[in-house]
């Protein structure tokens, strides 16, 4: 079971915080899923899947159901999340900073799909086809949620610029 922790945990978690949006909230996903992967290892079905599909499938869910809890109970943004250190000096590092926080705001807004999207081929790498087998849809319906996603960030960053 750790070899299957230190070789899924990172992915795992990229998903997770994809779709939660919230660091502390991603890697009390990955605790679940790898606690749900565990319990169920005896009675686990791939059904000629991937395990990296059923992972991809029950964190997918365990995010949309966190992410439903805390949005129910949210009373207000939580920013007190620790940022790795730069160095490249203070204002750079804060600027660098603020420029992330951005992001991960517009991000963590976008529709479902799109974000869900968004997330699998620019923030993990996969391909159209890759994205598309895990998320059960065409790759052509995949390019069209990755540029409604990227068009619904620029618009939202542009907005965020003009404000500031």
């Amino acid at each position: 079971m750790q070899l299957l922790f230190e070789r899924h945990r990172d992915f795992v978690f990229r998903v997770a915080l994809g779709i939660c949006g919230e660091r502390e909230e991603a890697v009390d996903v990955v605790q679940e899923v790898f606690l749900a992967l565990l319990q169920g290892a005896a009675t686990l079905e791939l059904n000629g899947a991937r395990l990296s599909t059923w992972l991809y499938r029950v964190t997918r869910n365990r995010g949309i159901d966190r992410r439903r809890r805390v949005a129910a109970r949210a009373t207000g943004l939580n920013e007190s999340r620790v940022e790795p250190i730069n160095d490249a000096g203070p204002e750079a590092a804060l600027l660098e900073t603020e420029r992330r926080h951005m992001l991960e705001r517009a991000v963590a807004r976008l529709p479902a799909r799109p974000r869900e999207v968004f997330v699998l081929r620019v923030g993990m790498g996969l391909s159209a086809g890759e994205t598309a087998s895990l998320i059960g849809i065409q790759p052509g319906a995949v390019r069209v949620a990755l540029c409604k996603a990227k068009a619904l960030l620029q618009e939202a960053l542009t907005a965020r610029c003009k404000v500031s």
